[in-house]
């Protein structure tokens, strides 16, 4: 997926999936947390940050890949180099055990949530470039 930030500022996106099934997705990594990881690829020839949220809840379970803090995301899990390469990251979902303990996932009116969304910073022409996100259990 290849995103460009048509006029200056943010710029981003998500998924959506039942409800009952993130809640299914939620009360398996509560269960075992340190078996479970979030893949993805990024590429970038530009310096700005990207925020992931799981689980369409800002203050539930969110990470950042880069540099900076966005909208007060606190755990920055690294960068990777802007060259215009694909780089993987595996996020360990125990990093957020505290935040998704409890969570209940709250549906919109057709019984749908965000399983995902994201955000970048940019400038006209930025891209956010992503790849193979998927959820997996060691």
């Amino acid at each position: 997926m290849a995103l460009v930030c048509g006029s200056y500022g943010w710029a981003g996106g998500g998924y959506t999936a039942t409800a009952a099934n993130i809640q299914t997705l939620v009360d398996a990594i509560n269960a075992e947390p340190d078996k479970f990881f979030f893949h993805l690829g990024l590429r970038s020839t530009d310096n700005y940050g990207n925020m992931f949220y799981f689980f369409g809840q800002q203050n539930a379970a969110h990470f950042i890949i880069g540099a900076g803090s966005i909208y007060g995301g606190t755990y920055i899990y690294g960068d990777y180099t802007r060259d215009g390469y694909w780089y993987e990251f595996d996020i360990p979902m125990s990093q957020f055990a505290t935040a998704l303990s409890g969570l209940t996932v709250q549906p919109d009116a057709t019984g749908a949530a965000y399983i995902l969304s994201f955000l970048t910073q940019g400038i006209a022409g930025a891209q956010l470039n992503y790849d193979a996100l998927y959820f997996y259990k060691k």
